[in-house]
């Protein structure tokens, strides 16, 4: 199970011990659905998802670690075609979509 810190736009979800791959699966896609994770969280969020470290997921995406933890730290400014390195495996893909007015 996970829970999320409220109140720090900085909080990312913290995975208990006891969650299995199963569930955190369907947390990160819940999230995805509803709109409720930035970059940061979304990135570190599917890459604990995979239980990979910085390291091992830079690697599966050919991302330097650098970046990684840059953008994890939220000082990082992807291209789109990182994010779309960052995305592999994911099932998401980058959109632009115009706001409702």
């Amino acid at each position: 199970m996970m829970t999320k810190q409220k109140g720090n736009p900085r909080s990312v979800a913290k995975v208990k011990p006891t969650a299995d791959r199963n569930e955190l699966r369907r947390i990160f896609y819940e999230g995805v659905d509803h709109g409720e994770w930035n970059l940061r969280a979304a990135l570190r969020q599917f890459r604990i998802m995979l239980g990979m470290t910085q390291t091992e997921f830079a690697k599966y995406t050919e991302v330097p670690r650098r970046v990684v933890m840059a953008i994890e730290q939220g000082k990082g400014n992807p291209t789109v075609r990182t994010l779309e390195k960052l995305l592999k495996g994911s099932g998401l893909r980058i959109s632009v979509q115009r706001n409702p007015r």
